[in-house]
């Protein structure tokens, strides 16, 4: 059998090296305790940041999505408006009046000062047929 050395202060001896163990320990352990702290703070703080870069985004997105619709409409007016001018000066040359649909040489009669000029219209009409059916023959 070993002969068991007996230390009569070990209860003081086994304190201080406690202390001195908790003394070490102890900043490592509270520097881990304040990581923690830090991510449990940070961890909300960046997931708030996280979440206002997104809403930035979306407020961008919807104010281009926007823009472009504006931008859009006002290409369909204009495109709406030369297409209306384009009609107009077509209905213009071809003398058609769309209001009424018809073309305007056909929409009412045709009106004279006299009876005389009436007839020298008329004769006038039929010499041009007279004529053009004569250069048809030939």
């Amino acid at each position: 059998m070993s002969r068991q050395y007996h230390d009569p202060q070990w209860e003081e001896n086994l304190r201080r090296r406690e202390e001195e163990i908790k003394r070490r320990f102890r900043p490592a352990r509270s520097a881990q305790l304040n990581e923690t702290q830090d991510e449990t703070v940070e961890a909300p703080r960046h997931d708030r940041e996280q979440q206002r870069q997104r809403d930035q985004q979306v407020r961008e997105q919807r104010e281009l999505r926007i823009i472009e619709d504006y931008a859009y409409q006002q290409r369909m007016q204009e495109m709406q408006e030369r297409r209306r001018q384009q009609e107009q000066q077509t209905y213009h040359n071809v003398g058609y009046d769309p209001q009424h649909g018809e073309h305007w040489m056909y929409s009412r009669p045709q009106e004279f000062r006299s009876e005389q000029e009436r007839e020298e219209h008329v004769r006038r009409g039929e010499e041009e047929i007279r004529r053009r059916f004569k250069q048809e023959r030939r």
